[in-house]
């Protein structure tokens, strides 16, 4: 198809300036961007993912393990905290290492232009490529550069090894396989989500050979890609059997999905809700032009074709992965696992790219099938339970429209709305302008920019709230207070949010193993039970000698207190750990109790407890009896369901031990929070 003068003059001044220095320049500016825009996440919110890296980063800067908590865990992919250790090492104050490694995350994250440009050079003209290069580096995922996660190493890997696929695809010479091969057990070192790969490098090359009707003889030329595949992951299955492990453990972290069932239907649905949030992701006209390259790939030349079939391939597998895990492990928080799809977005550009540069051929039927079929995907998503704040941390593409859907509150006209933009961006990709084509891959931009905009702001309100838990202007608060190489034990009552743990646990050195009373905290991080003798000291296997305790209210330690955030209490030890007041009886995370509460004083001989009940009239109607022992005395009180009793019990020492019993009547069980379990609920109880 004929072009514009204009459009000649813009291609050759594109033409001129050398590619490097344009994807030099996109790399620059990227990193410079999302470092900025990372500095507005004041602290780490997807949790406990990124207290995991960067205690593996820690640990790798001050010794040259990969140890989480102090302590050996699970096999970690190694590349990221590697990647980012430097930050940990460099600077001494955590908040400074933080904002390094973000600054680091920018850089890396950025450097995704550049396989992004090669791998759009092979099948397109310089300016489309160095197109694709900016999209590439524009995709709202890219906000990940202010989090610590293995997105930002996974992003260039991934796409570094699609370029690879796409060089063996073209021309499987020994050099090109030995690169895609090696680029491969790099992505796998970076996430263990990489093992997707393996079947996308064995299948593409048959896409090649049925696309080209090249039959036994074409395969037979990828026989080296096939050999030292075989190579390469021979040996660690051996060794892994030969230890009497499972193959999963390979997966370090991951290894879970040998225990879990995939029922064919469930794993087909969310294979769908994953194709449709992505085809979201992109605004539509990339998926469309995807499907009609796919359906025009024997009239197109064969580096067109090499590429097609690396993302088909990568596609396809990648998308069965995340959606056979996701279905089981996102059976209650119903969402679509964004972030480890969006590293296909590139590709999608790339075709959108290659359908435009060769003057947006649209055959009638099958540009017609093209446009409706990406249409229809995003409308057949479940926006009425798939909208929810669970989305935040990993579907970016849904944030807007759950955020439309909050202000309009109906899941109804929301769903009209989303059909209605899909339906006019399938119209657009049937009558769009051959000749404001051009136009095209800058309106994709913008919508990029304005689904960041949307999510970025969602991120700065989640950092913002978990920075808010820590409750203390600086974050190093313990560093600030303790010698330097001290550390203090942690004492987990989960009365106090696990939030205010990993949050200080994130930005204190300081901030040592975690030992735990009754249950350990979510995560499955390493924690260590222990228990409280009867004369107060605290005692555990794993208990080493500790001059220094974080407890809280409920198991305080005994000790000169050296500082207070967000309900953590910082105590020095007088030789051993030993609990000053323990209250049992409360339910975790919360003052409400049981029928029975017990308070207990150690080293006690004598005083008083202030204590504050409290029912809800939102729950009950009647008042609760509270019978109150201490020692020989008892006492009798009467608390309405909107008038709170605050009183002094006083307390009488046996052999330094003062205890206090609380019973409570009634104690109605209630279903609390809702999907639980019912159970008993007595009072809210405040000692101080």
């Amino acid at each position: 198809m004929a072009v514009s003068a204009r459009e000649n003059v813009a291609v050759r001044t594109a033409v001129r300036v050398p590619a490097w220095a344009w994807v030099v320049g996109i790399v620059l500016v990227s990193t410079l961007c999302y470092y900025l825009l990372g500095r507005r996440m004041v602290a780490p919110f997807i949790l406990t993912d990124e207290l995991i890296y960067s205690e593996a980063a820690k640990s790798f800067a001050e010794h040259g393990d990969l140890f989480v908590r102090d302590h050996s865990w699970v096999a970690l992919a190694p590349v990221y905290p590697v990647l980012v250790s430097p930050a940990w090492a460099i600077f001494t104050h955590v908040p400074d290492a933080y904002a390094a490694a973000k600054l680091i995350n920018s850089i890396v994250m950025s450097l995704a232009a550049v396989p992004a440009y090669l791998l759009a050079r092979r099948v397109l003209s310089q300016p489309f490529a160095v197109a694709t290069a900016a999209l590439s580096v524009a995709v709202p995922s890219m906000l990940y550069t202010g989090t610590i996660m293995t997105e930002n190493a996974f992003y260039p890997a991934f796409l570094g090894t699609a370029f690879a696929l796409v060089l063996v695809l073209e021309k499987p010479t020994f050099p090109r396989t030995f690169l895609l091969i090696g680029l491969s057990v790099l992505t796998f070192f970076c996430r263990a989500q990489a093992v997707a790969l393996i079947p996308a490098i064995l299948t593409a090359p048959l896409l090649v050979v049925l696309v080209r009707r090249a039959g036994w003889e074409g395969l037979k030329s990828y026989w080296r890609l096939y050999g030292l595949t075989a190579v390469v992951l021979v040996p660690p299955i051996l060794v892994q059997l030969a230890r009497g492990h499972s193959l999963t453990g390979l997966f370090g972290r991951y290894s879970f999905v040998s225990d879990q069932d995939y029922p064919p239907g469930a794993v087909a649905k969310w294979f769908v809700y994953h194709i449709a949030e992505l085809d979201l992701y992109t605004g539509v006209l990339p998926f469309a032009a995807l499907i009609l390259l796919v359906v025009l790939a024997r009239r197109l030349p064969p580096a067109a074709q090499a590429f097609l079939a690396a993302t088909v391939a990568l596609g396809f597998w990648l998308l069965l992965e995340v959606a056979a895990v996701d279905q089981t492990t996102t059976s209650f928080v119903n969402r679509v696992e964004e972030r480890n799809i969006f590293y296909l977005v590139p590709l999608l550009v790339v075709a959108l790219l290659i359908w435009i540069e060769r003057g947006m051929p649209r055959p009638r039927r099958w540009t017609i099938v093209a446009a409706a079929v990406a249409a229809a995907f995003p409308i057949l998503l479940p926006l009425q339970w798939m909208l929810n704040v669970s989305l935040v941390s990993d579907t970016l593409g849904l944030i807007p429209w759950w955020r439309l859907d909050v202000l309009i509150a109906s899941a109804g006209w929301t769903r009209a709305i989303l059909a209605v933009c899909c339906l006019a961006a399938g119209a657009a990709f049937l009558l769009w302008p051959a000749r404001l084509r051009y136009v095209v891959p800058a309106a994709l931009l913008v919508y990029f920019l304005v689904v960041m905009a949307v999510a970025e702001r969602e991120w700065h309100r989640a950092s913002r709230a978990t920075f808010n838990a820590i409750g203390n202007t600086h974050p190093d608060w313990i560093d600030r207070a303790l010698p330097s190489g001290a550390k203090a034990a942690i004492l987990n009552t989960n009365h106090v949010s696990p939030i205010v743990i990993w949050e200080n646990e994130f930005f204190n050195r300081s901030a040592g193993s975690v030992y735990y009373l009754d249950e350990p905290t979510p995560g499955g991080l390493p924690e260590w039970p222990v228990r409280v003798d009867a004369d107060g000291v605290v005692r555990g296997q794993e208990l080493g000698r500790v001059r220094y305790a974080l407890g809280d209210d409920i198991a305080t330690p005994a000790g000169a207190e050296l500082g207070s955030a967000g309900g953590l209490l910082l105590h020095q030890v007088p030789g051993e750990l030993r609990l000053r007041t323990l209250v049992q009886g409360l339910y975790p995370f919360s003052p409400w109790s049981a029928r029975r509460v017990t308070y207990s004083r150690y080293g006690c001989r004598g005083g008083s407890v202030a204590v504050t009940m409290a029912s809800d009239p939102k729950l009950f109607v009647l008042p609760k009896r509270v019978r109150v022992s201490s020692g020989p005395r008892q006492f009798f009180y009467e608390i309405a369901p909107a008038r709170p009793v605050a009183t002094r019990i006083p307390l009488t020492g046996e052999g330094g031990l003062c205890r206090v019993d609380f019973v409570v009547t009634p104690a109605p069980a209630l279903t609390m929070p809702a999907g639980t379990a019912p159970r008993p609920f007595g009072l809210q109880f405040f000692f101080r």
